[in-house]
């Protein structure tokens, strides 16, 4: 859910012509860190605000235009990246990443 937010905010700062600069070097601190900010919470409500977090970036990325899309976009030239590029360091490439431990949580949960 954090790297989703992340993503949600590059590409609301990328719309408003600002880009956001993210410290990729950082990101063992940054998912410590999310760990522990999602970690009170039980199943089913972190389920529930993944759920949100995800329908959230779906609903960001139907409200960019074809436009955003085109190589050369004035989006694109923000974020340095593609929107495609740029969502999936944050969203589905990085679900890959760490599938393993999302699998093995959801294993334990169950027991």
């Amino acid at each position: 859910m954090a790297h989703e937010q992340r993503a949600l905010a590059e590409i609301a700062a990328a719309r408003r012509g600002e880009r956001l600069v993210i410290d990729h070097g950082g990101t063992d601190e940054f998912n410590a860190g999310a760990g522990f900010a999602w970690a009170p919470l039980g199943r089913d409500e972190a389920l529930a605000a993944w759920d949100g977090s995800y329908r959230a970036v779906v609903a960001a990325v139907e409200d960019l235009t074809e436009n955003d899309f085109t190589a050369g976009s004035a989006l694109e030239q923000v974020l340095g990246d593609t929107v495609d590029g740029a969502l999936a360091n944050n969203t589905y490439a990085h679900y890959a990443e760490h599938l393993p431990e999302v699998e093995a949580l959801a294993r334990s949960s169950r027991r």
